[in-house]
């Protein structure tokens, strides 16, 4: 059996050619070619907390749902739902769950057997151009309120009046975009926020909560998972600034990982100081670094022992592992 990768659904381009595979009407599968005209689209579907729908520019035939949407290298970036907020404007257009939202749910479900919903707890409000420009940002979201005094933004140093620039690396122009890309994350998974504050950028590192199934968000998060013994300690690599623990399946998943595709042993990066050399050299939070100089890390210590200042001028370079199951050697130097 051959099965389609996951695309990144947040990169395609308006315009992009994409390739839509049904079977309608249950006829034999059929494929068209579409353009992708809108993402990120909000249909006021009833009974739907999240939307995230990619809108293309030609109308299904009746029974596709569930047809994939794939990129020219036959990524899977969308499934599609035949006109789901109904109406006859929305009839001549096509829409699909973007694939990055398809790919959180199979997540949680394989990790909870549920779909839970990851919560950050700020409210935010968007920015007309004129403060934008008196900012002088591009981008971004006002942090109009906190609606409990213990939330994941609150926790990790966010304030009212921040301004959200990204949320992992994608910029956000209005509040939907923060509550997709939150919705795109397991409950616990460690996410890095770029905000700006009285002139400075700064980076925060929230680790999101599980949203009660209740219509208001609790005070206090739902229990978290307690890790298996063994990777316990967290160890600041000073030579680097960043912070590492010995890889568990508990910790792993909080950072996207999913149950089967966790390196057997290696340092899960749970945070990175801004203007270290491990944010210089581009590291990434929730990875895990599996070799360094051709040499296992297992240990805090195994990384340390290969990280002299001379070699460091030199560059080390690592082995590192990413949630999405591919494996990249990296650079790290002064």
């Amino acid at each position: 059996m051959i099965v389609a990768p996951f695309g990144d659904s947040d990169k395609l381009r308006l315009g992009q050619q994409l390739l839509v595979l049904a079977t309608p009407q249950g006829l034999s599968t059929s494929v068209a070619v579409s353009h992708l005209g809108a993402k990120s689209r909000q249909l006021g579907v009833t009974g739907i907390t999240y939307e995230d729908f990619l809108q293309l520019d030609n109308a299904p035939a009746p029974a596709t749902s569930g047809g994939g949407v794939f990129d020219m290298e036959g990524k899977l970036v969308g499934i599609l739902d035949t006109n789901p907020a109904g109406g006859a404007v929305l009839a001549k257009l096509s829409h699909a769950i973007s694939g990055n939202l398809a790919k959180a749910v199979g997540h949680g479900l394989l990790r909870y057997g549920k779909v839970p919903r990851a919560y950050l707890g700020a409210r935010t409000a968007k920015i007309d151009t004129m403060e934008r420009q008196r900012l002088g940002v591009t981008s971004g979201v006002k942090v109009v309120e906190m609606p409990t005094t213990e939330s994941p933004a609150q926790k990790s140093g966010l304030r009212v009046g921040d301004v959200i620039l990204a949320i992992g690396g994608r910029a956000v122009s209005d509040p939907a975009d923060l509550e997709v890309t939150v919705a795109h994350q397991l409950p616990y998974h460690t996410v890095e926020l770029t905000v700006f504050r009285d002139k400075n950028t700064l980076k925060f590192y929230p680790e999101l909560w599980e949203l009660p199934s209740t219509t208001e968000p609790s005070p206090q998060p739902q229990p978290k998972p307690q890790p298996p013994k063994g990777g316990e300690v967290e160890t600041r690599i000073d030579a680097l600034g960043i912070w590492v623990k010995e890889v568990n399946d508990t910790d792993a998943f909080r950072f996207g990982w999913v149950r089967g595709q966790v390196p057997a042993k290696g340092l899960l990066v749970t945070k990175i100081e801004t203007g270290g050399v491990g944010h210089r050299s581009h590291l990434s939070v929730g990875t895990v670094l599996v070799e360094g100089e051709k040499r296992e890390l297992n240990t805090a210590g195994d990384l340390v022992s290969i990280l002299g200042e001379e070699r460091l001028r030199d560059g080390v370079l690592l082995v590192i592992a990413y949630p999405d199951g591919q494996r990249r050697y990296g650079m790290v130097r002064i």
